[in-house]
């Protein structure tokens, strides 16, 4: 299948949020002039929220779920003083941040990724799918997700920055390709004008359309001109779809900044976005996350640690953000999301010969919301790795280690992942989830 271009996409876009019945997309239903007409909470279209947090490039899970002390073939970035211990489970520094939040937290650990190049571990971390040469790209857990949670939306499938690992759209049709935007304001290009622009609205948008049409017709032969007219066209009609009054009114940012997490830096844009299309109802499936972290050598190893940090301050204050707001229901709407964050694989053990660390095959994950199996005052913990950081087998369905078990692979994190939508992930992947995540 071709991939879709911009005007495929657009044409998704408008079909989607002109109408064809679908709840929550009439066209005049609110005025944006009168901020009292938003929706509550209880009005979200979507049964389920989901944000993808991805750190790519390959994270040292030394700083984070498999804490080492320094030997010969252990070489951690840090003193063993900052290790610390949290509802009886050991974590590296880099965890600290999300402290306040673990009750409602999981952790998957001892996951074996069967690629260490970067393009095919990406592909398969959100597919689960090994890609071989000439093979057309299968859906990532994005697109199958907003197939069934997202349709409802005019924009289904949220990316920040475009991250790579949200762009597998498989054999979906276009209007699941994720959006792509590097911040909330840049959603104010879909909505029509407002205060004294309101009134004038109607003659400017026609002033456009004319305008449009004159140059179409002045070059009826050039295929540019054409599809920049209807791209035009389109992106004014998702302009009055209900884009209208959902981008209409959002918060700045309010989350605590830290020393690596500023408001104004992209770090913070993105958990600004997260929280606020949220908030607004604007997308059930956001990917967010940066991409500073193969650290091959001295010099890019030297950050590692501090963007690892600066990755889990900025989970931590999505679900700040999100825990702040309360729901009709008494909630919040942490309690209606569930944030996954992970890396395509992890950092070798050691140091190599170029005072980094090379790829290595172990992995781990974290799930923080709904549907995850918390610990009141601790932390759920699924899976280990042995002491030199090789994943262990373990019976997904207690979630225990198990000799005799299963390799844990990235079909039962994305088969997890399904679960916890409430998705039956058998259809999609051969792995059986992680019932232990579950709850």
């Amino acid at each position: 299948m071709r991939p879709p271009n911009r005007r495929q996409l657009l044409h998704g876009l408008a079909l989607s949020a002109l109408g064809l019945g679908l709840p929550g997309c009439e066209r005049g239903r609110f005025d944006v002039g009168n901020t009292e007409d938003l929706p509550s909470f209880s009005e979200q279209r979507a049964p389920h929220y989901f944000v993808f947090y991805f750190l790519m490039g390959g994270w040292d899970i030394t700083a984070l779920t498999e804490p080492a002390l320094k030997t010969p073939k252990m070489a951690p970035d840090y003193e063993p003083h900052e290790i610390f211990e949290h509802g009886g489970h050991r974590l590296g520094p880099a965890m600290k941040p999300l402290v306040p939040h673990m009750d409602q937290m999981a952790v998957l650990r001892g996951i074996r990724a069967t690629a260490l190049n970067h393009p095919q571990a990406r592909f398969e971390l959100v597919t689960g799918q090994f890609r071989k040469p000439r093979q057309p790209p299968a859906a990532s857990i994005q697109t199958r997700l907003a197939d069934v949670i997202g349709r409802a939306y005019p924009v289904p499938n949220l990316s920040a920055d475009g991250l790579r690992p949200a762009t597998f759209l498989g054999d979906y049709d276009p209007h699941l390709e994720p959006f792509r935007i590097g911040e909330m304001w840049e959603l104010r290009g879909l909505s029509r004008p407002r205060g004294p622009m309101k009134e004038q609205e109607d003659i400017v948008l026609d002033a456009l359309r004319a305008r449009d049409a004159a140059f179409l017709d002045a070059n009826p032969d050039h295929p540019l001109v054409a599809e920049f007219a209807e791209n035009a066209e389109l992106a004014r009609q998702v302009a009055e779809s209900d884009f209208r009054w959902r981008v209409s009114e959002f918060n700045k940012p309010t989350f605590t900044e830290t020393s690596r997490l500023k408001r104004d830096s992209r770090w913070g844009r993105q958990v600004h976005l997260v929280v606020e299309a949220i908030r607004n109802d604007i997308s059930p499936i956001i990917t967010a996350g940066s991409g500073e972290f193969d650290a091959h050598n001295s010099h890019d190893y030297a950050t590692h640690r501090s963007a690892i940090t600066r990755g889990m301050e900025a989970v931590a204050a999505m679900c700040e953000g999100l825990s702040s707001h309360h729901t009709a229901d008494g909630g919040t709407l942490l309690d209606r999301t569930t944030i996954v964050v992970t890396s395509e694989f992890s950092r070798a053990p050691w140091i190599n010969e170029l005072g980094g660390k090379h790829h290595w095959d172990a992995n781990s994950a974290l799930f923080i919301g709904k549907g995850v199996r918390g610990t009141k005052g601790g932390l759920t913990m699924v899976g280990e790795c042995d002491e030199q950081l090789f994943p262990q087998p373990l019976n997904p369905i207690t979630g225990q280690p198990d000799r005799g078990g299963d390799t844990v692979t990235n079909g039962h994190f994305l088969a997890t992942v399904l679960a916890l939508a409430g998705i039956d992930p058998g259809a999609q992947f051969e792995q059986a989830p992680i019932q232990g995540l579950l709850a």
